[in-house]
């Protein structure tokens, strides 16, 4: 990455996508600039595949969003 990019790391787990899309719009407003938030998870490396009771509730996924700088009065 370049020197003039901001990186930081929100280790929030179930919640993380959606404190890091607010700190994001927030980031996104004060700057004037675009915000790339990118987030994911890999906990089925974590599960064993013959536990069938948490097997269908973890999974992995990810996620990148454009979080935009609007003139408007919103975040």
């Amino acid at each position: 990455l370049n020197q003039d990019v901001l990186c930081l790391d929100i280790n929030e787990g179930c919640s993380g996508y959606v404190k890091g899309l607010y700190t994001s719009a927030l980031l996104a407003k004060n700057m004037k600039r675009p915000v790339l938030l990118t987030a994911g998870d890999t906990s089925s490396r974590l599960c064993s595949p013959n536990d069938r009771a948490t097997r269908c509730i973890f999974g992995d996924a990810g996620i990148a969003s454009l979080i935009a700088p609007t003139d408007g009065g919103g975040l």
